[in-house]
Formats: C-alpha cells, structure tokens, sequence
C-alpha cells in the first residue's frame, strides 16, 4: 500500500516518519492510486486539512454498507475543534459531529480522553441503551471515540424546531389549534424527564437544539444536541445544593452558553442543576408560544434586551422575563413556575401533569405576526435569509404545489374513475382518524402522501359531479323523490360524524357527490374536525374556535360568524342552507343566474348577513321544499344553538316522510 507513496520526495517530515501509524489509527483503506491522489492534494504543509479529509474518507468507507454520503460543508465553522456536516445515511438525512484531531492525538491513543465530544458520545450512547427509548431524543447512528473521533445522529425532515416556528411567522400562519404547540412541549418535557432519571444535565436547552419530524403524518420534536450536557454525580455540593462537577465559572457563561435561556443561579454562581434545566425549559415554553420570539426582546413593556450583559445584570437583579399577554393564560402560569427560586420549581414530572390539563376550548390563538419576531441570537443575517426562503417539498412526484395548495377540493379522473385531491396541514391527525371510519354515506380516502408541511388526500366521488352540478346540469327528473333519498344518505353521513364527535365545518352542495347507481355521499374533508366530550356532561362535546374561512360565510351559523364557534350545531345551521340549495336548484329556471341560488344573494357583506340573522329573518321556503321539511330547515336555523335540530332527527322525519314520494 506505501510502496508507491514512499519512493516520493516530501519535506513534511511528520508525514514520512508517521504515515503507517497516522493510517493505522485512521484505519484508512484504499487503492495506490486514490491514495497517492490524496497524498498529492492535501499534503502540502496543512496538516489539520489532510487529516479531517482523511478522516472523512475513513468513514466514507467505514459505513459503504450504509451509504453514508458527507455533504460539503456550506460554512468553515469549527467548535471545541468539531466539525459538523449534513450528511445522508441510508437515504435519511442525519448530521456528522467530526473531531478534528491533532498530530499528537492521532498517535497518542489517550491523548482525546478530555475531548467534549466524547463526553457527548457517552451521553448519547446511554441515552440510547435504555431498556425502554425514548422517541423524544434523536437516534444515534454510528460513533467511535477512537481516530477518527465522530458521531452521527438522525436529523429532522423540517430541521430544528426554531427553524420550523420561524417558518409559520413568515408564511403568517394563524396556529389555531394551540394543542400543537402544547404537543411539541410534551414531547420536549418527555425527554427531559428521562434525561432526569439518569442526572444527566442538558445545560442549553432551547428550540434550535430541538429538531421536528414528521412520523406516520404526526409532529415529533426530539432533543437533538447535547455537546454541553454534563452529568451530575454524587460529590460535594454547592450552598444551594447545586452538584460541583457541573457548575462553571460565571466568564465560561458568557463564551459558551445561551445567556438568554440561564436560570438566574447560574448567571450569579455558574451553577447548573435539574432546576437550572427547568428555567431554561419555561424560557423555550415561551419561543414555542411566540413562534421563536428571542428572549428579552420586544417585551410587552417596550423594554428590549439584545446583549448578554444586560440580561444577566437584568436577571440577576429579580427581573424575569415578560410573557405577551396573548400568550394563553394556562401556559404563562407555568412559564412563570419555572422562574421562582431553584427549590420551588416544578419537576419535569409535575410540568408534563399541567401540561395534560390544558385545554384550550376558550381560546382563539393568536397570529404569529402579533409577536413582531426578531431572532437574532446566534444566527447570522445569511442563516435567516436561508430559513426565510426555505421551500419544496421533498414527497415524490411534488413539485412545490403543496405549499400553496388551498383547502379547496380539486377534481380529478384516472382511468374512468372520479376523484378529489384535497391538502390538509400535516398536523391535522383528526382527519387522519376520519380515514380510519367506514360509513356507506362518506366518500372514501383512498390515498395519503404525506408532503414536508401538508399531507394529499385523495377521496374518490361519484362520477356525476358534485350535487350542485348533477342537478343544475342533469337534473334530479324534477322528482322530489330523488332529492329526498340524497338527503337522507346526506343526514345519515352528518349523523355518523357526529356520532363519533367529527363535525365537517363545509357543509354544502359543493361537499356532497352523486353516483350513478343513484347515492349520494358526503367528500370534502379538508375541514373536518373532532370534538373533545365534555368533563361535566361525557355524553355532550365542547366547541372549539377557529377562524371562519371566508367561502363559507353564508352557510355559517351566527356564532361562527360572530366567534368563530364551530359545533354540531354550527354544521345542523349549514346543513339546513344546504337543503335549501337543494330544491331552490330543483325550482331553477334554464334562465336563471347561479347567483339566484346562492344563499343570501341580495346580501353583499357580512355585517348585512348577521344582522339579517340577528332579525330573525331567513331564507325563503323554496317552492317545490315540503311544507314540514322546511319547519325542519328552521329547527336548524334558530338563533340559539341549544334548540337547533340534531342530524338524526332530520333522518328520523325523512324516513317517515320518504314513502310519500
């Protein structure tokens, strides 16, 4: 293998003398030619470069089984000498944490015993031998703390979790439903319950040390960085009872650590503990709530703190951090928990039992560009010009379109068969369970690709078009009959759903599709979502706020309308709307304008429709409508959404009423 390398000339004396033993500790391998190619290109008086390249082709081939593929670096930046990479492992993204040793470490076997990254190695490794993982920390793919020293952990499909929460603030993003950012805590306090349980302190806690995975079309947040975690092991303790083997010196705080997550012991003393953790944890609780918000800036009082020195003097002095007031109540309450003195804090136990109670059926979200985000705090302006263009979507086939695509259902025919493509946010697991559902009245899901940021459904409706377009177009035969065996199969669907507490949020012609053999079934369920029973009365359910898209303003209820309160009730209001449409349609002349038979026409914004409601006044009874069908349509519009008809009572009067005709 040297026997064409030595013959050459080289001044660089170390490279002569050492090459056997340099190559025996990388245990580098490779063919005459490629390693007199190396030799050629790298030994020309830098050192640190041969080695990282030789160390780089070492591991190359270390994992050939596993197709690693070491990305180029995009910036020179090494710490503590470690060298990180991107890297692709068996088609997965995972990141290399990559030593950069020096001459006397590379022949001297003990000479890497202090490195940090080992220390990180060893931390991993026990973290990931547990008799029962946790799926909140990252996976470890492959180490060595021999030359060349590495690690390779999992890394994230949408990366770190201040990456994805600065994502939503520049799409502008309403996150209605803050149980996803409740999840993504319990999921952090998850690990770090574990963490806990074998004194392991993490020591920088926050969101970018964080990383977001999409798994089986669900949010995972994993704790994915621990280069300063230290173990706490039984010895001399400090007055405040701090362990002494993971306290540091105040001057290493400010050249090592995030000074804006640092419990206010640690900033005095340099001191670190499991409530040291819990402090850091209540400041991530609120750039999980403020979509990545820094710390400290752009606080409710107008007070701005953007350096070290002035958060330190700031919390040193008693001071903590301002919660914005529309952050929900329930998680300022326990932001604030984790800010009292060290023995008063909760545990990661206790916070992971409050975060189980919260529930937000009071509480509209609010708008990420409320927080007027500005996170600066160890990130070049390059890196967030980066994160601010991020786009694409790496599902097969996708092009991008996911990323703008509407909650509107597209039509679509393969093979003489009629479909919808319908994109849902890939947090939204409601719909997800909705698949799982069989009724004869529902359409059917017949396909999920689960996209970076959406998930594409693919239902398939009847080949007659949606209702509106079978009866405008083909005609329903004028026969009352005909609309009277749709509505019932329509009922029945409205009924199932609200049997196993779904609601559809889009009840309208528009959602209902018509199939040759003469059914009709219920499609559209990009705005499906499911109650929560209520703790007083286990037999009834909660409504829940979400802000009402505009196309459905004249199908919605008052309360939607006025609150953004969706219910049963809500979709009974628009179920009756959709009666209406129904045989208004029936009634329509060949004449006539599609705007004549949509709800309200005469009416042209909103304040004119809640104030017709608010007057009691209602659509007309179409002509060709049932005189009690339409005493029905009522039922569905009273003001009050206590006294509104149930699906099942319409079911119920429909198949009395159906012999008729």
């Amino acid at each position: 293998m040297f026997s064409c390398w030595e013959s050459r000339t080289t001044k660089d004396i170390f490279i002569t003398e050492n090459i056997e033993k340099l190559c025996e500790r990388a245990v580098f391998r490779a063919p005459n030619r490629f390693f007199e190619q190396l030799m050629t290109r790298n030994c020309k008086g830098n050192m640190p470069d041969f080695i990282e390249n030789l160390s780089i082709l070492r591991l190359t081939l270390k994992y050939r089984d596993k197709v690693l593929e070491i990305l180029p670096k995009s910036e020179d930046f090494k710490e503590d000498r470690v060298s990180t990479y991107d890297a692709i492992m068996n088609g997965k993204r995972c990141v290399l944490k990559l030593y950069l040793h020096s001459e006397e470490e590379i022949l001297k076997a003990n000479a890497s015993k202090t490195v940090r990254l080992r220390k990180e190695i060893e931390i991993v490794k026990v973290l990931n031998a547990l008799a029962e993982p946790c799926p909140n920390l990252v996976q470890l793919l492959g180490s060595s703390i021999e030359a060349p020293m590495h690690m390779i952990i999992e890394r994230g499909s949408k990366g770190d979790l201040l990456t994805y929460l600065n994502k939503h603030l520049n799409k502008h993003l309403n996150v209605t439903e803050a149980q996803t950012l409740v999840q993504i805590a319990l999921d952090i306090c998850n690990a770090m319950i574990v963490l806990d349980s074998q004194n392991i302190i993490h020591r920088d806690l926050c969101a970018k040390n964080c990383f977001v995975f999409m798994q089986y079309g669900k949010l995972l947040v994993k704790i994915g960085d621990f280069h300063l975690a230290a173990v706490s092991y039984p010895g001399p303790r400090s007055p405040t009872g701090t362990n002494s083997a993971t306290s540091v010196t105040v001057a290493d705080i400010f050249s090592r650590f995030a000074v804006p997550w640092m419990a206010v012991e640690t900033l005095q003393f340099g001191e670190f503990s499991t409530a040291s953790d819990v402090w850091s944890y209540g400041v991530l609780l609120s750039e999980i709530f403020t979509f990545g918000s820094q710390p400290y800036v752009n606080m409710p009082s107008g007070l701005s703190l953007t350096s070290d020195e002035d958060i330190r003097e700031y919390v040193t002095n008693g001071k903590k951090l301002e919660l914005h007031s529309r952050i929900p109540e329930s998680i300022q309450v326990l932001i604030q928990s984790t800010m009292e003195n060290a023995e008063l804090r909760p545990t990661f136990l206790k916070l992971k039992d409050n975060l189980l109670k919260i529930d937000f059926e009071d509480e509209t979200y609010a708008d990420a560009s409320y927080f007027q985000i500005s996170h600066h705090y160890g990130n070049t302006s390059a890196d967030t010009s980066s994160r601010a263009s991020a786009s694409g979507c790496t599902a097969n086939g996708c092009f991008g379109e996911c990323l703008s695509a509407s909650d509107v259902a597209v039509p679509f025919v393969v093979d003489g068969s009629h479909f919808v493509k319908e994109f849902i946010p890939a947090t939204s697991y409601d719909i997800l369970q909705l698949s799982e559902l069989k009724c004869p009245s529902l359409a059917i899901i017949t396909g999920k690709i689960f996209h970076d940021e959406k998930i594409e459904l693919t239902v398939e409706v009847g080949d007659k078009g949606n209702l509106r377009q079978s009866i405008d177009l083909q005609g329903c035969s004028k026969e009352i009959g005909h609309a009277m065996r749709y509505l019932l199969q329509i009922g029945k669907a409205v009924s199932f759903l609200h049997d196993k507490r779904f609601i559809h949020r889009n009840l309208r012609a528009n959602s209902v599709f018509v199939y040759s053999d003469g059914t009709a079934k219920l499609a559209c369920f990009a705005r499906v979502r499911k109650l929560k029973r209520n703790t007083e009365d286990k037999y009834s359910t909660k409504p829940i706020h979400l802000p009402m898209p505009n196309d459905s303003l004249r199908w919605s209820s008052p309360e939607v309308i006025l609150d953004g309160e969706y219910s049963k009730a809500s979709d009974m209001w628009a179920f009756g709307v959709l009666i209406w449409e129904m045989f208004t349609l029936l009634d329509k002349d060949l004449d006539e304008s599609d705007e004549e038979i949509t709800p309200y026409h005469e009416l042209s914004s909103k304040e004119q429709i809640i104030s017709c409601l608010q007057e009691e006044k209602r659509l007309d009874k179409p002509d060709n409508c049932p005189d009690w069908l339409y005493e029905m349509m009522l039922q569905c519009w009273e003001y009050n959404a206590h006294n509104r008809a149930k699906a099942q009572d319409i079911v119920n009067c429909i198949n009395e009423q159906i012999s008729k005709y």
